[in-house]
């Protein structure tokens, strides 16, 4: 588990990589750890705020059903470098 922690770490400073998180208000009410702890995390994504964003869905908003019934990833990639489609073998 700490394996990965520390490979994201790694990942949030390559060059060109973006974080992005949309959260639905009740995960700032979760506390884990310590507060001091918690301030740290945010004060760290603070700092890395040139690659990391993160939106906060208020309670107030309106049938957020995507947000509440699963959780879910988009993936974005850059442009291929020809047009041409290739067979995989």
């Amino acid at each position: 588990m700490l394996d990965m922690a520390a490979e994201r770490q790694v990942m949030l400073d390559q060059e060109g990589f973006r974080f992005e998180a949309l959260l639905t208000e009740g995960v700032l009410h979760y506390q884990v750890g310590s507060p001091e702890i918690m301030a740290g995390q945010i004060q760290n994504l603070v700092n890395r705020s040139e690659h990391v964003e993160i939106r906060i869905v208020p309670y107030r908003a309106k049938n957020p059903a995507g947000l509440i019934a699963s959780p879910f990833v988009l993936f974005s990639f850059p442009p291929l470098l020809t047009s041409k489609l290739q067979e995989p073998w």
